[in-house]
């Protein structure tokens, strides 16, 4: 399988059959998952929540923020929304995250990928076999020889020890290096 690895092509050889690749690029915020924070809470007569875990979709790159919305007959007069920013985009995560247990401290925070960002190949029982972070989905797949249509297979040192070059391309260098040395005659 050929790809495109920060704009340089790559390619993996998968061993099994059958398998499945799926694509779901890493955007601006990084791979997506889950992230869980543990808070505790200013409030004494709440502090039965003091170690709550709360787990959301989110991305690598996230940061999570509370804000503080007036809210009258509230323990500090205000309601706690749980919000995210990735790179100046702000988002709602939970509105109300908050709202009689007074401003939050956050003591643990921790983020799981969830592998379902990238080029990702599983095999048929649904293991994964490579996630690789890509940022477009610009891949091939050969099943019959060792490169994709539209390539020509040629040696090379590294793994898996050859190469995919495009025959289109391959071919006016060629011509280009044959049209030279018939004009040297």
């Amino acid at each position: 399988m050929l790809f495109t690895e920060r704009d340089t092509q790559k390619q993996i050889e998968v061993q099994v059959t059958p398998f499945f690749v799926s694509c779901n690029p890493v955007g601006d915020c990084g791979k997506s998952g889950t992230r869980t924070i543990t808070v505790n809470v200013a409030n004494p007569a709440a502090s039965s929540n003091n170690g709550s875990q709360h787990s959301y979709a989110s991305f690598k790159d996230e940061v999570w923020h509370f804000v503080a919305v007036p809210q009258v007959g509230t323990y500090d007069g205000y309601h706690y929304d749980l919000y995210g920013n990735c790179h100046g985009t702000e988002r709602l995560i939970q509105s109300g995250f908050s709202v009689n247990s007074g401003a939050l401290t956050v003591i643990n925070n921790v983020f799981v990928s969830d592998g379902a960002t990238g080029l990702v190949v599983k095999d048929n029982n649904g293991n994964t076999l490579y996630n690789i972070a890509v940022s477009e989905c610009n891949y091939q797949i050969a099943c019959d020889g060792n490169c994709p249509e539209g390539t020509c297979e040629c040696h090379s040192d590294s793994y898996p020890g050859y190469c995919c070059n495009d025959c289109a391309s391959t071919s006016a260098k060629l011509k280009a290096i044959g049209d030279e040395l018939r004009s040297k005659q």
